[in-house]
């Protein structure tokens, strides 16, 4: 079994990120695949953003995101890719 889950949601914080991560692990899934939220333009997401309803975190909590999604699955033994 597998368990998909997406970061750099608005509003997300690397701490709560870490919080869902330790969850999602711990329900012992063979397989994690964890992805970025990826804004495409013409998409509600992108029509939100140009609207201003909806903000993206900006890069460098991205990162910290995937640099935490990184040290997880691979403190867990999962591949992380």
């Amino acid at each position: 079994m597998s368990f998909d889950l997406i970061y750099a949601r608005p509003d997300q914080t690397v701490e709560g990120w870490r919080a869902e991560l330790t969850q999602a692990l711990a329900l012992g899934f063979e397989h994690v695949s964890p992805y970025q939220l990826t804004i495409e333009a013409e998409t509600a997401f992108g029509r939100a953003v140009r609207r201003g309803t909806l903000t993206p975190p900006d890069e460098d909590r991205a990162a910290a995101l995937y640099e935490a999604t990184q040290s997880a699955l691979q403190a867990a033994g999962l591949d992380a890719y």
